[in-house]
């Protein structure tokens, strides 16, 4: 894990206030790309339409209705390089309960955390999105699990 680009990232968003307090129903691809770079981060589009990336982790927008408005947002990363102990995941899952902590097939680390886009503000979606992105960058829990993938 980069740690100096994961502070980088998580400065960004700390220090950048977002535009406005609009309070959404449901949220599109677009207004959650605008909440996000209004707020200092820097987003990518993905092979898929309804996930961004932001840095290293990525947000998914679930539950959408066809004018591309969702109620369902996930913040997720997979790990290339921590192979932690089921055993590990556990004790993540029993102690911090979000993010939740998974295995992907290959045995890699998988984190996500789910908000509601019913009702959310752009501080609040900011602010969430931060506190994920603090624990998915937590190298005190997880380094002893970081191994070269080659």
């Amino acid at each position: 894990m980069r740690i100096g680009l994961i502070a980088a990232v998580l400065a960004g968003f700390v220090f950048a206030a977002p535009a406005n307090a609009a309070q959404y129903e449901r949220l599109s691809v677009a207004e959650l790309t605008q909440i996000l770079e209004g707020a200092g981060g820097t987003v990518s589009s993905t092979s898929k339409s309804d996930i961004l990336q932001v840095g290293s982790s990525f947000i998914w927008l679930t539950d959408c209705g066809s004018d591309g408005k969702c109620a369902e947002i996930c913040f997720f990363r997979n790990y290339k390089d921590v192979f932690p102990t089921l055993q590990a995941v556990n004790t993540w899952n029993n102690t911090k309960k979000i993010p939740e902590a998974s295995l992907n097939p290959n045995g890699t680390l998988h984190m996500e955390m789910w908000i509601s886009a019913i009702g959310v503000t752009d501080k609040a979606l900011v602010d969430n999105f931060v506190w994920f992105e603090k624990y998915a960058a937590d190298t005190d829990y997880w380094g002893p699990f970081i191994r070269s993938s080659s």
